[in-house]
């Protein structure tokens, strides 16, 4: 179920701390050269990092894992500079790194940490590993789903938004411009003769003027315009 992605996420990362007797974890995806973090758990981790989009360079102490795209198990370095509220690794003395793949990428990572003096052992990388598999599949549920919701909201000739897109962003659009009290303007374009024209030169042509116009009215707007194929040859602004 994808409605439940975020709970099976929170349960993987309860069940690998149980099966290696780690303290706390987390799981990180990728987003360029950040590292977002996407679920935590255990009694003393910060519910402030759940969101958060944290540096991926040389001064992230996991990026090992991602780098080597191994399994790390290694002592949580005593000086980290990697974001202004780091404190919390403090806490801990060992982490185990769990690269996670999408498809032939890697997309993630899955971080066990060990209050204990001791490295993590062979067998307790192993009874992780099951879990970072579990959290791989529910990463791919959450792609996917991410990509339907995508679909359903564009239109598949110009790549704009669709009608239905344009009508749900349009009330939430409505509605802030009445929360904040600020002015709210609505536009319709038509091509004009796009029938005749269509019927004519053929609907190939007709395609290439229609996604040619969505190219040109994205060109000219600014970043928080939305614009849609609302009808056949109208688009709303």
């Amino acid at each position: 179920n994808t409605g439940q992605v975020q709970p099976a996420l929170q349960q993987c990362l309860e069940w690998a701390m149980q099966m290696t007797s780690s303290q706390a974890s987390l799981v990180g995806v990728l987003e360029g050269m950040q590292m977002k973090i996407l679920a935590v758990a255990g009694s003393e981790m910060p519910g402030s990092l759940l969101g958060l989009s944290l540096p991926f360079n040389e001064s992230n102490p996991f990026a090992s894992s991602l780098q080597t795209r191994q399994i790390v198990s290694a002592p949580i370095p005593p000086a980290i500079a990697w974001y202004s509220g780091d404190a919390w690794l403090e806490k801990y003395e060992y982490w185990l790194g769990y690269p996670l793949q999408h498809g032939v990428k890697t997309a993630g990572l899955l971080v066990l940490l060990n209050n204990q003096p001791e490295q993590f052992t062979e067998l307790q990388q192993e009874l992780g590993r099951p879990m970072a598999q579990l959290i791989e599949l529910a990463l791919e549920m959450k792609s996917q789903e991410a990509q339907r919701v995508e679909y359903n909201l564009k239109d598949e000739l110009t790549g704009l938004y669709n009608r239905r897109a344009m009508a749900e962003l349009g009330n939430r659009e409505v509605e802030r411009s009445q929360r904040y009290k600020r002015h709210l303007s609505l536009m319709l374009v038509q091509i004009n003769g796009f029938a005749l024209f269509d019927e004519f030169y053929g609907h190939l042509v007709g395609d290439q003027i229609l996604r040619g116009s969505a190219h040109l009215l994205t060109s000219i707007l600014r970043d928080g315009d939305i614009v849609s194929h609302y009808d056949e040859d109208v688009f709303a602004i």
